[in-house]
């Protein structure tokens, strides 16, 4: 075969050892402007022709882009494996990723492909830039986008956020995944307390855990969005996920509190004393939004308990009101009393009694006509 390029206007040179008869001939073009290339393939068998007019835009700049991502930049963090971005507009590139102590990535010629460490999914969302840089002989050229990754951070089970009694707030599931074997409810009813809607399907789930109060009852009562929760029961979170059915159990489930109300209400749950439970959060039908959690029981709660005499107490009532708080010694001699206000927001209350006597003292709490009790432990 033989090759015949033909370039106009003449305002050209072959470079790099080629030539107008080269089957990949190199140019340097010397004026700016449209260029038409022509090219003429000859064999025994004979010629054929074709041509390409204004077919090269010679300029001074090249105009170098990034491609692959949507205008608004984000990228859920359980999507990015092997996410791809594409540069185009110069002849080499090179690429630089910002936050690499988060992200691996692979460079292809004019693509990198990047994947979330496996380590930082349970550390939250997080921004990252992406550049890169162009070149094509003298020219160069740079483009950049902000990458914005979002990951709730307990989107695993096993890195579920602990629920303190009270309110919590507030997570979303927007960005959460599926695990694999992650279980879920019987999908027979919207309005009981064992199971969710039957349309309902795990798409964006997000997961907790909480101690049980010391009374054994607890209500959970979300708001926010359309969501539905799962309550399980296991010796670890595991054992949720090791697809074996036996190994752990759904002791409450719901969809919606009502025909009027479709968040997620479970009262009055059974459980046992300090034991960990985990909750999976689910929207409905691929809802997503930012969900509050209130854990609600009549109890006390001390942590740390046997104490130096310093400790934090968390008065829990299914009302807000104002409690009276009475520490008495083992024999009934009052040693404190005093009233504290009590939200489920505000619940918790910082002691220092290290000046008591080691030994066991008893804690009691009056509140909206309900009365807890609690044994403190002070060691020295």
């Amino acid at each position: 075969k033989q090759w015949s390029w033909k370039v106009t206007p003449a305002s050209f040179a072959f470079v790099n050892g080629t030539a107008s008869n080269s089957k990949n001939p190199q140019i340097t073009f010397n004026n700016t402007g449209n260029y038409t290339i022509s090219l003429t393939v000859t064999n025994l068998t004979g010629n054929d022709s074709v041509t390409k007019t204004n077919y090269i835009v010679a300029d001074q700049n090249i105009a170098v882009t990034l491609s692959g991502i949507t205008a608004d930049s984000i990228v859920c963090g359980c999507n990015l494996i092997n996410y791809p971005f594409h540069a185009s507009g110069a002849l080499n590139y090179n690429f630089a990723i910002e936050r690499s102590d988060k992200i691996d990535y692979v460079i292809s010629s004019d693509s990198v492909y990047l994947s979330l460490k496996s380590a930082e999914k349970k550390n939250g969302s997080f921004n990252s830039w992406v550049k890169v840089t162009g070149t094509f002989g003298t020219c160069k050229s740079t483009d950049s986008v902000l990458l914005k990754v979002i990951m709730p951070p307990n989107d695993d089970i096993a890195n579920a956020i602990r629920l303190q009694p009270g309110r919590n707030n507030m997570y979303s599931n927007f960005c959460g995944s599926v695990e694999k074997k992650e279980p879920q409810p019987p999908t027979s009813s919207c309005y009981s307390n064992d199971s969710w809607c039957h349309a309902s399907t795990l798409q964006n789930t997000i997961w907790f855990t909480f101690l049980g109060p010391a009374n054994g009852r607890i209500t959970l009562d979300t708001h926010g969005f359309n969501d539905c929760i799962a309550v399980y029961k296991a010796d670890s979170y595991s054992n949720i996920l090791s697809g074996n059915s036996s190994a752990y159990q759904i002791i409450a489930a719901n969809d919606d509190r009502s025909t009027d109300d479709v968040t997620s209400y479970i009262e009055n749950l059974s459980v046992d004393p300090f034991k960990t439970y985990w909750l999976q959060v689910n929207g409905f039908n691929g809802a997503t939004g930012d969900v509050t959690i209130d854990l609600l029981s009549t109890s006390l709660e001390i942590y740390p308990n046997p104490t130096n005499g310093t400790f934090t107490l968390i008065i829990e009532d299914e009302n807000d009101g104002t409690a009276e708080l009475k520490i008495f010694s083992q024999v009934g001699q009052l040693f404190y009393d005093n009233h504290f206000e009590v939200t489920k927001e505000s619940n918790r209350f910082n002691f220092d009694l290290s000046s008591y006597a080691a030994g066991m003292y008893i804690l009691e709490a009056k509140i909206n006509g309900n009365t807890s009790k609690a044994k403190l432990i002070i060691v020295k």
